[in-house]
């Protein structure tokens, strides 16, 4: 079936299939669109009375850009489990 000179699918594909590109259509929209629709609402609404939340959420990005990038303590993974080697020898 064509839909302005596009080839839709077949309605003989099952529901399942239509659902799983629906979800990874709109997982790949997230994180294409949703960024720039953030920002442009930010700036949108410091043009209103509520230019509060705007400063706050700039001041967040910024915030949380700064942190991300500073290193924190490493906890190391088979350190955490020693502990609990002994409670299971312990537990039998």
């Amino acid at each position: 079936m064509k839909l302005l000179g596009v080839e839709l699918t077949p309605v003989w594909v099952p529901i399942e299939r239509r659902l799983q590109t629906f979800t990874v259509a709109m997982y790949v929209a997230m994180f294409m669109v949703l960024p720039f629709v953030t920002y442009f609402t930010a700036i949108g609404l410091f043009f209103t009375q509520y230019y509060w939340i705007s400063i706050g959420y700039f001041t967040w990005c910024f915030y949380d850009n700064y942190f991300s990038k500073v290193p924190s303590h490493r906890v190391h993974f088979p350190c955490l489990f020693q502990d609990y080697r002994h409670k299971m020898v312990s537990w039998l």
